[in-house]
């Protein structure tokens, strides 16, 4: 398996997923995938009861990883810092949509907000770690060699690179060939 930047089977290098011989998502899929994994943990839970356990953050964890190795090259940034925006955007939607239904004010609904989030925070922080050393390691293994600027010594006689010419600009040429008036 070479790894360069021609087409491995036809997949330019920007367009390859994980497995180099296919074509990844685009980023906007990656996050949509994240977010349908989610989601799916989300019904699961809810459909077993009123909170959000476990199975919430199996499938938001795994729906995360799933899309940092799906996505193109190209989008893998996205996929990388989509972790704590998913669980930022998926769970006070969620307590929302539950609603407590306690009267209590402000403080008992930023408690109702926070508790979830701080409950998941090992969960996403844990997840983000992995998406982004995945979305490193893919972007060491993958870079393109012939892209890298390779330093080298200018030769004892000099490289015509190396020589610098020195000729006056044209308005300067046209100013010394004129007579001051």
């Amino acid at each position: 398996m070479t790894i360069s930047g021609q087409p491995h089977d036809g997949v330019p290098l920007d367009e390859r997923s994980v497995v180099a011989a296919r074509r990844g998502i685009p980023w906007w899929a990656a996050v949509l995938l994240a977010f349908a994994a989610t989601g799916l943990g989300i019904a699961i839970d809810l459909g077993r009861g009123d909170t959000l356990t476990r199975v919430f953050l199996a499938f938001y964890a795994v729906g995360c990883v799933v899309a940092v190795l799906a996505v193109m090259r190209r989008g893998i940034f996205a996929a990388m810092v989509q972790p704590p925006l998913i669980l930022a955007i998926a769970v006070p939607v969620v307590v929302k949509l539950l609603g407590s239904g306690s009267t209590g004010g402000l403080r008992n609904e930023v408690i109702t907000l926070a508790l979830p989030l701080v409950n998941g925070f090992p969960t996403m922080a844990v997840t983000t770690a992995v998406t982004v050393g995945l979305g490193i390691v893919r972007l060491v293994v993958t870079r393109n060699p012939g892209s890298a600027r390779t330093h080298r010594r200018p030769s004892a006689a000099g490289d015509a690179d190396d020589q610098v010419t020195t000729r006056p600009s044209r308005s300067a040429a046209g100013r010394s060939q004129r007579s001051p008036r």
